[in-house]
């Protein structure tokens, strides 16, 4: 299941060009098959329902296709459904988004599952804070993707860090954070305003998945 909203930092989706299949038609334009169905909502909402009222709230399903160039067993083409809520990057859209995704885990049939959800700030404002290079930005983003946590840890040690700001790197080590834990990196960040904006909003957002009473799936 995709669940986004576009525009605001809850998701963010790239497909490397190397990853693409990509064709030639008979004029020399060049054709790809569809990585992400996601950017076509976005595109279809800027131009034939920009005169709409916002937020939108739209739904999809089709294949999309991607050439990994890994051995781990993913398929090169997936059927991708999704949802979006547009126009909306308030915390109480991206509860609804969650409640959604665990109603429909639900009704699929699952009764035991937990999502991971982080926030692109924190992880913006980590980088900004550290100061880090493109290059280095990209492993780490690797190291995070692949859930590779000791990576991560290794990846940490090797940066020159004032405490704090060491402190909270080390949190995207961890997938399974619990809100105490959360509410205890405030102090941390006390100096980093992106990275606490984050985590306020982070905090905001549990109290609603409780109002949601979805809050032991997140």
């Amino acid at each position: 299941i995709s669940a986004c909203l576009v525009g605001s930092e809850m998701c963010i989706r790239d497909s490397p060009s190397r990853e693409l299949y990509k064709f030639f038609d008979r004029d020399g334009n060049t054709l790809v098959l569809r990585p992400d169905i996601t950017p076509q909502i976005a595109r279809a909402t800027a131009t034939l329902f920009k005169d709409d009222e916002l937020p939108a709230r739209l739904c999809y399903v089709g294949n999309t296709f991607i050439n990994h160039s890994s051995y781990r067993g993913r398929l090169k083409e997936n059927t991708q459904l999704g949802a979006e809520l547009i126009g909306d990057g308030s915390t109480a859209a991206d509860a609804e988004i969650l409640a959604m995704v665990v109603d429909s885990l639900k009704t699929a049939g699952l009764s035991e599952f937990q999502i991971s959800v982080g926030h692109a700030q924190f992880f913006g404002g980590l980088v900004k804070a550290a100061g880090l290079q493109e290059e280095e930005e990209a492993e780490l983003r690797s190291l995070i993707s692949n859930k590779n946590f000791f990576g991560v840890e290794e990846f940490v040690d090797t940066m020159d860090l004032e405490e704090n700001l060491g402190k909270l790197f080390y949190m995207l080590g961890n997938f399974d954070l619990k809100i105490e834990e959360i509410k205890e990196a405030k102090k941390y960040a006390k100096a980093y305003p992106d990275i606490l904006e984050a985590i306020v909003k982070l905090e905001e957002l549990d109290e609603f998945l409780k109002v949601y009473g979805i809050d032991k799936y997140i």
